[in-house]
């Protein structure tokens, strides 16, 4: 009798697993916050965010993209010129992919991942049809992405 209750249960899990009936492990969800863009410090900064919480609460905080890093605005002439350029093509990306509120800030949808040591929150950004922000940026070759170091682990 044990046999055969073992028996049906390995046959119960074997079509479970071919059709799909199987449980999986449930995932940890990612919280998804609105944010509207007060300013675009450099090409992986924003240094003025209003991030809406829920419940009509609101935070004004800084946002650092995730996964790479731009050129400075500060320091040598070449790197302030790039950095320029990284900074702009974010602020141009946004204006043409993301909407507007009523008080003309932009609204992305941002998950935060961390904390920094300046307290800005990491974050991967979205735009309004769902198209990774971080990712544009990497593929736009206006940024680095980290492969060693402090943003590290946040490469993915």
């Amino acid at each position: 009798m044990k046999e055969t209750i073992k028996l049906l249960f390995l046959i119960g899990i074997l079509f479970g697993a071919m059709f799909g009936l199987a449980q999986k492990p449930p995932t940890k969800p990612k919280l998804e916050y609105k944010c509207e863009v007060l300013n675009v410090y450099d090409g992986d900064t924003f240094n003025r965010c209003l991030i809406h919480l829920g419940f009509d609460r609101v935070e004004l905080m800084s946002i650092r993209l995730a996964r790479f890093d731009a050129p400075e605005l500060i320091g040598d002439s070449t790197e302030v010129a790039n950095g320029i350029i990284a900074k702009n093509y974010l602020i141009d990306y946004i204006a043409k992919n993301c909407q507007k509120n009523k008080f003309g800030n932009y609204l992305i949808s941002i998950i935060p991942i961390a904390l920094d040591p300046a307290k800005r929150i990491i974050a991967e950004l979205y735009d309004d049809r769902g198209n990774n922000i971080n990712d544009i940026m990497l593929k736009s070759k206006n940024v680095k992405p980290y492969t060693t170091g402090r943003g590290a682990i946040f490469k993915q």
